[in-house]
């Protein structure tokens, strides 16, 4: 605000609330600053008595909503700078070897804090897309950071949503390593920090136990048991997760949660598959998580692949190219290139599908992406089957 000092307009609008949001705080905040000409004028205008003028800021820091919002003020600068914090040290972490990494944060205070884990939850999503192993490491060393919290400073129920987060990234990653008894553990580890933190009393301040914990919870479930090739149990899990989204109301993981389930049925239903990821992308809010636009498109496309449709599916990879092109990370370079291969093979290009293949199989073997080794072998073993003048049968779904 522009005024030095509050007016009796301003005061007059306050009292009958209709004082804009940002007048209100300002004048909150002047009046909290002991000014001694705006809190005689707030005595004549609000009819106090001189000794309730003189405790005016003290009664107006003690309203709930005030108090509320110059605690959530707080918070937010707390947490802004540990961000910041943690963001300078994991650029330092990074650099050493794991047992230097662990070795760190165990004996120095200055790294138990969140915006450290909040950090390496973060690098572990980036790297577990190229080197899942290797998103498995930092996601553990963000649970250890998780553990050795205060809980003064952050509260069981806070610590306990902390611990179930860093297992459902373990969790993903796992999965993602082709470590599924790894991964399956992980989410049991999470489910049981879920029902630690309900048990305990009172609302978390920053960190409310959701249900989008749980959809998400179960979305990486069902992502395991179709790789598992228990197609049903996942699509079980996925129809409780869109029941939870929808009556959270959250369309956007309700359209991510369908974009899972599109993905799962197309290893036994493609064209069912396409249905539900076309309606997905009718939910999801484009732009909010950019790779998730490239991800949906790209399912979309390989759907249409596995329903007999390349024609189609050749049109949504270019519609899409502009989305691939926005990362340079192999993840999306690579799996870029596996559908060119499918759509190639699909079109009858048996020499160049099997030139992408063998690349494909030589890179995921380089990086440990196991499962995508495991399913790229499969499309290899058919074109050359299919070389061979033998009737390999339909396309592997992979």
């Amino acid at each position: 605000m522009k005024n030095e000092h509050v007016s009796a307009g301003q005061l007059a609008r306050f009292s009958k609330n209709h004082a804009t949001s940002e007048e209100r705080m300002w004048l909150v905040r002047h009046l909290l600053s002991g000014c001694e000409k705006c809190s005689r004028l707030a005595a004549q205008v609000f009819h106090l008595e001189s000794k309730e003028a003189e405790t005016l800021a003290e009664g107006l820091s003690s309203l709930p909503t005030i108090r509320s919002f110059r605690e959530a003020q707080t918070k937010h600068v707390e947490m802004a700078a540990e961000r910041l914090s943690g963001r300078s040290q994991w650029a330092i972490l990074s650099t050493l070897d794991p047992e230097q990494r662990v070795m760190s944060i165990r004996s120095r205070k200055e790294l138990q804090h969140w915006g450290l884990y909040d950090r390496m939850l973060e690098a572990s999503r980036l790297a577990r897309r190229n080197v899942p192993c290797e998103g498995v490491e930092i996601a553990v060393l963000a649970l250890q950071v998780a553990q050795l919290l205060s809980r003064e400073s952050y509260g069981e129920q806070r610590l306990a949503l902390l611990r179930s987060d860093a297992w459902r990234t373990i969790a993903h990653a796992k999965w993602m390593a082709s470590d599924f008894d790894g991964g399956k553990a992980a989410i049991e580890e999470a489910w049981a920090e879920l029902g630690c933190a309900s048990d305990q009393p009172g609302p978390c301040p920053e960190l409310l136990l959701d249900q989008e914990r749980r959809a998400k919870l179960l979305n990486i479930e069902a992502l395991l048991l179709a790789d598992l090739r228990q197609w049903r149990s996942a699509e079980s899990k996925l129809e409780e997760a869109l029941e939870i989204c929808r009556e959270a109301g959250n369309r956007h993981l309700e359209g991510k949660t369908l974009a899972t389930k599109g993905f799962v049925a197309a290893y036994f239903e493609p064209q069912r598959a396409v249905a539900l990821i076309r309606a997905a992308m009718r939910l999801i809010n484009s732009g909010e998580e950019p790779w998730l636009d490239v991800s949906v498109r790209h399912n979309l496309a390989i759907a249409l692949v596995h329903a007999g449709r390349a024609g189609e599916a050749l049109d949504v990879l270019n519609a899409a190219r502009y989305l691939y092109r926005r990362f340079d990370d192999c993840h999306v370079q690579l799996r870029l290139l596996w559908l060119e291969g499918k759509i190639l093979r699909s079109f009858g290009d048996l020499r160049s599908a099997q030139n992408i293949f063998s690349h494909l199989w030589e890179e995921f073997r380089a990086r440990g992406l196991h499962l995508a080794q495991e399913r790229v072998s499969l499309d290899l073993a058919w074109v050359h089957a299919k070389q061979d003048r033998l009737d390999p049968g339909p396309p592997p779904l992979v």
